[in-house]
Order: structure tokens, then sequence, then C-alpha cells
């Protein structure tokens, strides 16, 4: 988990979105701080550094080096708050590397809540309001480390899921077996099946499969590489599998998905956002 410390001084921003029929957001390519609560549905976050999953009940900490993208799932809807630092503020910030990932916590009372005060503070630049948004979000992180703290002391998973999952998301590109896998981890086939659907949720060989398809539709949404290609480069053997799978994860063809059919493209902060070029 990261090691995280907030400094005074910063200047905080809040805001919401409710997307009832999905959409997507992006990318954003200037540096910055935001914690991401998901009061219902889901966000998928993606980037050059890692793609991750935020689902309802839950708030993240993300810190972009790179452009980054969020899709909010077709045929779901999902209500979104944030609460973001000024770019500057991230000299004041101390974290890890992003090697195990961006930090994400339950969604308790005390987030929930001070989410709510700072949407509720709105954009007004009066100093009064600015003196008592940037408490807030000074508060909210603060509850943030307590919920990173509270998640740590719960326990954190076992070294056998970690190298299985560090194996895989390393090596999904290529042809994988959970065999493969589990000689990485040092474990038995079976016991390693047993950790990870005990610890993640799923077993190994879907965790594969998620990872491929996360990978390709954040390459679909992100660049201009041909949908065959992509499909190779994330370890598909051909490129109808590819659209088969990624209709089954997103409800949409890979052409769809690219295109953005159907999806709501929000404004918020359109003055510093980009609008993704399919």
């Amino acid at each position: 988990m990261s090691s995280i410390v907030f400094a005074g001084g910063q200047t905080f921003s809040f805001g919401e979105a409710t997307y009832e029929n999905g959409g997507f957001f992006g990318p954003m390519k200037l540096a910055y701080l935001q914690i991401l609560a998901v009061f219902e549905g889901q966000a998928k976050v993606g980037s050059d550094e890692g793609d991750f999953e935020v689902n309802a009940g839950e708030a993240a900490l993300i810190l972009n080096r790179t452009p980054i993208s969020f899709l909010y799932p077709r045929d779901q809807r999902t209500r979104v708050a944030w609460c973001e630092t000024a770019p500057s503020a991230i000299s004041s910030l101390v974290m890890k590397s992003w090697r195990s990932g961006p930090d994400i916590v339950p969604l308790d009372n005390r987030i929930h809540q001070l989410m709510l005060l700072g949407v509720e503070l709105g954009s007004s630049s009066r100093s009064g309001v600015n003196e008592v948004r940037n408490a807030i979000g000074q508060a909210l992180c603060s509850s943030f480390v307590l919920g990173v703290q509270d998640k740590e002391n719960l326990g954190s998973l076992p070294d056998v899921v970690q190298r299985a999952k560090a194996f895989i998301d390393t090596n999904f590109k290529k042809q994988i077996t959970v065999a493969d896998v589990a000689d990485a981890a040092i474990v038995s086939r079976q016991h390693l099946t047993l950790l990870f659907v005990r610890h993640m949720g799923l077993t190994p060989a879907r965790y594969i499969w998620h990872v491929r398809a996360s990978q390709g539709a954040a390459m679909l949404m992100n660049s201009g590489t041909p949908i065959a290609r992509i499909a190779y480069e994330c370890g598909y053997q051909d490129p109808f599998h590819f659209s088969r799978h990624i209709r089954k994860a997103f409800g949409q063809t890979p052409r769809e998905l690219r295109t953005g059919k159907g999806f709501r493209i929000s404004s918020i902060d359109a003055e510093e956002m980009e609008n993704t070029t399919f």
C-alpha cells in the first residue's frame, strides 16, 4: 500500500456525476491527485501505468503520471464523486511507485459524508468557502489514510497470490496457462486456485482473461491500433475470440467500444480535457 503524507496549504476541488447508461470521461492529461468515490455502479480506470476497477461502495486514491481515462459500463447506472488537488500539490505528497497498483478502500461513512459535504459547497471561489473546502479536503485525505490502515490491519494478500498476480500482469500477452502461473508462484495448481478464489473472488484463469480484456478495452479507446493487432498484443489467438470476449465483458463489440456508441461524453472541466480521438 502507499505511504502518504498530506501537507498543508493544498487547494481542493470537488465534483460529482451520474451516468444513467454508461459513459466515458477523459483522457485527463494533467498530473493530479484524486480520491474517487463510487456510490453506484462501477468505474473502470485506464492508463499506461495500469488498469483497475473501482466498484460501488469503494473509494480509490489515484495519482496519474500519464493520461488517464474513466469508463463507466453501459446498461447500468453509475454515480461517482471526487476530490482533487491542484497539480502543484503533487510535490507535497510522498508515495511509493505504482508497482502494486492504486489504493482502494471501502467507502465508509467518514469518507462518504466528507465527500458529500465537499460537493455541497460547489465551486465558489469566496475565501471563506475555500477555507472550509480545503479543510474538508484535508479531513477526507486523512480519512482515506485511516481507511488504508484499517484495510492493512485486515491482512494483505498472501505471498502466493501476489506472486501469481505479478506474473499474470507481466505475462498476460503470452500464451500462459494456469500451470505456468502456479510454477511462478511456487505452488500447486489446486492450491493456487483455492487461494485465488478465496482472496480475489475469481480463478487464476478468469483473472488472466480479465487482464487481457481490460488491456484490450483500454487500447481500443485510447489508440488507433488496428483491432486485429490489439487482439494479438493482448494474448488472444485470433480477432474473433477477442471480439466475443470484449462483447461479453463490456456489452459492446470492439468497434462499438472504440467509437463510443451509446456512451455519454462528460463535459466536466472541459477546459482541461481533450476528447478522445478514436
